[in-house]
């Protein structure tokens, strides 16, 4: 019997939706995958490792997470249309988790939730606190037409006064011993009224990673209250402002767009006031 994705176009669509994200989420991947071998971190785990405070998540094999930061919960029986699934609170009972497709909010301490699923849709979400490294792309459907476009990164942010932390490994895919690699952490911490965005270059050895930029910065979580007048980033010595928007998101926290527009490879401090 035929079983290709495109015989059905419900099958279809759910495929391009899920297949793209995959190819978005590729940097994440790819930089647990680096962690992984060099300090033994695991990049599928279970909830219980990430959460091991939390009863719940003990008896839990039906989601997933990617790293620390990415819950996975799918649809795993046939005819399924909606997905029961728990949302950790964290160490602190103030963890969000922000849907990696709408941006829809699950509150801090939400626990166990019945999701609708439909054939066509997938339930993945993001952990406040963390920072994503994507790939600026709905359309790539191969490795080679991810890794051709920008980076993006996704800013989970908590409340006011919380901070989040990622970080990027990059490097041409094929060696086998690392000679060539280039790797950048990102810190964000907000208040009610300023929020910063600092990129640090730890390793600098792939020179292609100058040849790409991270064009956007995405961050979900900003205060209501926090009135943005003006976006500046600093690169070494080059001072200049950006470009942003703002629209609410379904808990009356902010999701921020900015267009930064910088080197893969560069050091640089984003400001928010």
């Amino acid at each position: 019997m035929p079983q290709e994705l495109y015989r059905w176009d419900s099958v279809a669509e759910a495929a391009r939706a899920a297949l793209s994200l995959r190819y978005q989420l590729l940097p994440v991947m790819y930089t647990s995958f680096y962690r992984a071998q060099r300090a033994a971190e695991l990049v599928v785990r279970p909830l219980w490792l990430n959460y091991p405070g939390e009863a719940e998540t003990h008896a839990i094999d039906d989601q997933f997470m990617l790293d620390d930061a990415v819950l996975v919960s799918p649809a795993l029986a046939e005819g399924q249309t909606s997905v029961r699934a728990y949302f950790p609170a964290g160490p602190n009972g103030d963890t969000k988790w922000y849907s990696l497709f709408d941006h829809s909010v699950v509150e801090a301490g939400a626990g166990w939730l019945e999701l609708d699923t439909p054939l066509t849709s997938t339930n993945v979400h993001v952990a406040s606190g963390s920072i994503l490294p994507m790939h600026d792309t709905t359309t790539a459907m191969t490795v080679p037409e991810a890794r051709a476009a920008n980076y993006a990164l996704l800013v989970a942010a908590g409340a006011a006064g919380s901070s989040a932390q990622g970080d990027l490994f990059i490097d041409d895919g094929e060696q086998v011993e690392l000679t060539a690699s280039t790797y950048v952490t990102y810190a964000y911490t907000q208040t009610e009224s300023e929020a910063t965005l600092v990129a640090t270059v730890a390793e600098d050895g792939y020179p292609a990673a100058a040849e790409s930029e991270v064009g956007s910065v995405v961050i979900l979580g900003v205060p209501a209250s926090f009135r943005i007048s003006q976006a500046v980033v600093t690169v070494g010595d080059d001072q200049r402002s950006v470009e942003f928007n703002s629209t609410p998101l379904s808990d009356g926290s902010l999701e921020v767009s900015i267009d930064l527009n910088v080197a893969t490879n560069a050091a640089f401090n984003l400001q928010l006031s």
